[in-house]
């Protein structure tokens, strides 16, 4: 369910031939836009802690399309599909590359046009056209809200030049966290999220496609770790559960932050929360 809204229960089912789990009942994506309101996280502000968290995690995946872009950044072509408030493709910019994005909600392309001179085309993925193709498309977070996400890539395999390449982020369902917090882990989060993946599952499903692995690696999701404790505290049906979680969750966030990041680091052994990965387009595809 939608924590803390009205809504009705919805469930996640787990397929044991594709490795991966969908949610249920269906809704089509316009049904789901009431479910993604303006103060929805990706559209907020940059000037907080989680903005703050998320420009360390940019540097970070700048580095990594620096090393996969061989070449001199300039002329460079990516495409980033749910470019939220515009904030990476900015610092994707300031490096050199020529960016585009694709972002429906119209909070965030307001955002990243007043406050990153961005033109974000103002479309669902499944509604955008165009004639060009890109030397990178990069979905953070995005492929799990798609209720077709065979469809999904294709349209990206489309895009892409040959030889180009698929940067994606997205929630790792069999994830220590997955299996500790249980319904109240974060990665779920229904019904916005259509599509749950396995490693095994995404990696399987993007090879069918025919792309080739290029890197794979755990991503810390401390903000998941903080907003688990906030729903045990609230939601919980067991009172002992919610009464020990209400004292950390009522701590300031950037008290929890730290305990949350060494949790992460402890337990990353066992499978991080979130999976970055990116693929190779083959000549054929």
């Amino acid at each position: 369910m939608v924590f803390g809204d009205d809504s009705e229960e919805f469930l996640v089912y787990y397929c044991p031939d594709c490795s991966n789990g969908f949610s249920y009942p269906f809704l089509s994506t316009r049904q789901l836009l009431k479910h993604y309101p303006d103060h929805y996280e990706c559209f907020s502000s940059h000037r907080k802690i989680t903005g703050a968290i998320q420009r360390i995690k940019s540097s970070n995946d700048i580095r990594i399309v620096r090393r996969f872009l061989r070449s001199e950044a300039p002329g460079r072509s990516i495409l980033e599909i749910g470019a939220g408030s515009g904030l990476f493709l900015s610092m994707l910019q300031k490096r050199g590359f020529e960016v585009s994005g694709v972002e429906p909600s119209l909070a965030g392309v307001r955002y990243a046009r007043e406050n990153f001179a961005l033109n974000l085309e103002p479309v669902l993925f499944e509604e955008y056209r165009t004639d060009r193709t890109f030397d990178m498309l990069i979905a953070f977070h995005v492929l799990e809200h798609s209720n077709d996400p065979v469809a999904f890539i294709d349209k990206a395999t489309a895009l892409l030049e040959d030889e180009g390449l698929l940067f994606l982020k997205v929630p790792r369902l069999d994830s220590w966290p997955a299996r500790l917090y249980g319904r109240f882990w974060s990665g779920y989060d229904l019904p916005r999220h259509r599509a749950h993946f396995t490693k095994e599952g995404l990696t399987r499903l993007l090879q069918e496609r025919g792309y080739r692995l290029e890197l794979f690696k755990g991503d810390y999701g401390p903000l998941d770790t903080i907003r688990a404790m906030s729903y045990l505290s609230k939601y919980s049906g067991n009172r002992t559960v919610r009464l020990l979680f209400r004292i950390p969750a009522a701590f300031p966030g950037l008290m929890k932050l730290p305990w949350a990041v060494l949790l992460e680091i402890l337990m990353s052994p066992f499978a991080s929360g979130r999976m970055s990965l990116i693929a190779g387009k083959s000549a054929s595809s």
